[in-house]
């Protein structure tokens, strides 16, 4: 792998971070290619359902350069990491102190596509102002949130597929929450198994902020809407 720096972060081109973007938050993703698109697994526990509707192949992900970028990017965090973690951390510190001139909160994405476990990988990156949240399907991360073993400024949502909807409920009565793909905007319910649905989850990637044991309802979109597995609702 070649030493020249990539650029690692990006504040703009996603959809979802786009419409979180407000006047009081500034807001950045990582996006390393996810599953082994690298050659090496970066999405542990995912399913069939979320492999086939999985976003790196929605939207941007659909010109050959943006796919290429972020497995150039997953490379590096592979095969070099000590250069990789050093970039991220320069990154991360230029983030911070544009918000603090800005007068706004930094939010950060560490997995736009992936699930690496960073609070084990690399927890120097959590000592700064900056609000980290991430998604993930992986039980173990899902036990350390909730069981007080993660960085203060670290949230973590569950994320449903078709294989692991009991543990969804273990995490919405500990107090977590999960996040849900129906078929369309209009189907989503007020309720799911007794617990509130957040409906405007696709309206901002920040919906969990302050919330318990509550549902983020999103719609599907893309080839998620022919999806059969299970995954979508």
């Amino acid at each position: 792998m070649s030493k020249q720096l990539i650029k690692l972060l990006a504040e703009t081109g996603n959809t979802k971070l786009d419409k979180t973007r407000t006047d009081q938050i500034l807001i950045a993703g990582l996006s390393l290619a996810p599953a082994m698109e690298s050659g090496t697994e970066l999405c542990p526990s995912r399913s069939e359902g979320c492999t086939s509707v999985c976003l790196f192949d929605q939207g941007r992900g659909k010109f050959s350069n943006v796919r290429q970028a972020r497995i150039k990017k997953a490379q590096l965090f592979l095969e070099n990491r000590r250069l990789f973690l050093s970039t991220l951390e320069s990154e991360l510190d230029a983030i911070e102190r544009k918000a603090e001139k800005q007068g706004k909160t930094p939010f950060v994405r560490l997995n736009v596509l992936s699930d690496v476990a960073w609070e084990l990988v690399a927890p120097s990156l959590f000592k700064r102002k900056i609000r980290f949240y991430d998604y993930t399907k992986r039980f173990d991360r899902v036990d350390r949130y909730l069981t007080g073993k993660f960085p203060w400024n670290y949230d973590l949502i569950f994320s449903r597929s078709e294989e692991n909807e009991s543990f969804c409920l273990d995490v919405l009565s500990s107090g977590g929450v999960v996040n849900v793909v129906w078929r369309t905007r209009e189907s989503i319910p007020d309720t799911w198994f007794g617990y509130h649905v957040i409906k405007e989850q696709d309206d901002t990637d920040v919906w969990w902020l302050g919330k318990v044991s509550q549902v983020g309802g999103a719609f599907a979109k893309g080839s998620a809407k022919l999806d059969q597995t299970g995954f979508v609702l």
